[in-house]
């Protein structure tokens, strides 16, 4: 398995725009990535506009896939635009 968490702080006023961007990507995903295994968009309580995604991939490969996919490519530069920087990614080991 292949994981990968994605950290980002959203810009005031614009909580509404990514949560409505980041649930039509993970439609996309769940429809067409059938080796992503899982993918939850994670919100703080006590900062609500800070936001992680967790994602568990069967290999590698299947998330290069979720990379280059025509949906991440359309959808990323609207995502990007709410963020107050670029989201912090990190490849992670699952332990269990």
């Amino acid at each position: 398995m292949y994981g990968v968490t994605v950290s980002m702080t959203v810009r005031e006023g614009q909580r509404e725009a990514f949560e409505k961007l980041i649930k039509t990507l993970i439609e996309a995903v769940k429809a067409h990535e059938p080796q992503n295994l899982a993918y939850h968009v994670l919100r703080s309580r006590a900062q609500p506009n800070n936001f992680r995604i967790v994602e568990i991939y069967a290999s590698k490969e299947a998330f290069k896939t979720h990379v280059g996919a025509a949906y991440v490519s359309e959808l990323n530069p609207a995502i990007q635009a709410t963020l107050e920087a670029a989201a912090q990614m990190e490849m992670v080991d699952i332990l269990a």
